[in-house]
């Protein structure tokens, strides 16, 4: 294959480029086929979506300022007005398979007493000083299997009597409770049958009733979630690194290509041995040289050859004189002169015999002038 003569600077001043380019990206391809092409991620295989709620009604004594005896959650009561709160706790469970739930629960109320410390001036801390719980509901069991249930529970809570209860341990115990508050609720423990066996949680529901203020509202009444969610792993594919592998793996295959034609396609181009040699003559002596043709040789009685250019310049510094070269001698030879009087030194370039020790040698011959 005949390959393509192109400026020798400007080829390896590409091959440079390309070899730092295909450094970089053999580099950067290395990195990202280092990279994981897969990740691990947690799939819900499955989902049991539960919660336990707890909601209320008060009932009043009959009085003159309300016309209903029984009000809805979420409004303000008047402690002499309140007779019973009726406490409504309910479990749900809903899911797309057929499921089997199974629970029991207990429900209680624990009546909590604070009291205000000063630890500093200006600083107050409610510190609890006691509490006391007591058993509203016998211990009971529920159990469903079905794809959603529900199951309801509902308590009536005796608020006067709790509130004499406070009032009777403030006499005995001579002390003055600043704040007491009567936490109602219902502990379940859930038994749910999953595909990884029995999974048990507990769920709490509960309201809490403030107990000794006369005017006094009602905390709670929150959906209690704890929804049961079982993950198997699964291997997939990341898109972004199989994509850098493409990409990058691309870059650095076309740079290598692209370097290797330019290496066995492509080669300097060859300057001629003549105007290389030239070349070098005229850098350097060139301010020094004149150029002549035959006729314009002046008359000499003798020659005198000199084997090197550096031996004719010489002369020519010794004589202060020019150095005279003619182009157009037998063979394409140059030769060089300096005329002293009747006198010529004269030193020829053959041309055709350096070619020929070139082509019969297997180094590179010297080019001495």
């Amino acid at each position: 294959m005949k390959r393509k003569q192109i400026n020798g600077t400007l080829r390896i001043t590409i091959m440079i480029v390309l070899t730092v380019l295909l450094g970089i990206s053999s580099l950067y391809t290395f990195t990202v086929y280092r990279k994981p092409a897969v990740q691990k991620v947690q799939v819900p295989t499955y989902q049991l979506n539960q919660a336990g709620t707890a909601d209320y009604r008060v009932r009043l004594k009959p009085n003159n300022l309300y016309p209903k005896l029984v009000l809805d959650s979420g409004k303000i009561y008047v402690a002499n007005f309140v007779d019973k709160i009726d406490v409504d706790f309910k479990y749900m469970f809903k899911n797309q398979v057929m499921t089997r739930v199974s629970g029991t629960y207990t429900i209680s109320a624990v009546l909590e007493a604070y009291q205000q410390l000063n630890q500093e001036p200006g600083k107050e801390k409610s510190v609890k000083i006691w509490e006391k719980e007591f058993v509203l509901a016998q211990p009971g069991k529920f159990q469903f299997e079905a794809k959603d249930g529900e199951f309801k529970k509902t308590v009536s809570v005796d608020y006067l009597f709790f509130d004499r209860f406070m009032d009777a341990v403030n006499k005995v115990a001579e002390t003055n409770t600043g704040e007491a508050r009567l936490l109602v609720k219902c502990n379940m423990l859930l038994e749910a049958s999953t595909p990884k066996g029995i999974n048990k949680q507990v769920i709490t529901p509960a309201i809490m009733v403030p107990v000794g203020p006369k005017v006094f509202e009602i905390e709670g009444a929150k959906a209690s979630e704890k929804p049961i969610v079982i993950n198997d792993t699964k291997t997939v594919i990341k898109p972004e690194v199989r994509r850098e592998k493409v990409v990058f793996g691309s870059v650095t295959a076309a740079l290598f290509v692209v370097l290797l034609v330019l290496l066995l396609a492509t080669r300097p181009v060859t300057q001629n041995l003549k105007t290389k040699m030239m070349a070098r003559i005229n850098k350097k002596y060139g301010d020094r040289i004149v150029n002549i043709t035959v006729g314009d040789f002046p008359k000499t009685d003798k020659i005198v050859v000199i084997d090197s250019m550096d031996g004719l310049v010489k002369v020519a510094d010794e004589l202060a004189k020019p150095i005279f070269r003619n182009e157009q001698a037998e063979g394409g030879n140059h030769i060089y002169y300096v005329f002293d009087g009747l006198i010529c030194y004269q030193c020829e370039i053959r041309f055709a015999v350096l070619f020929s020790s070139v082509k019969n040698s297997e180094h590179t011959v010297p080019l001495q002038y």
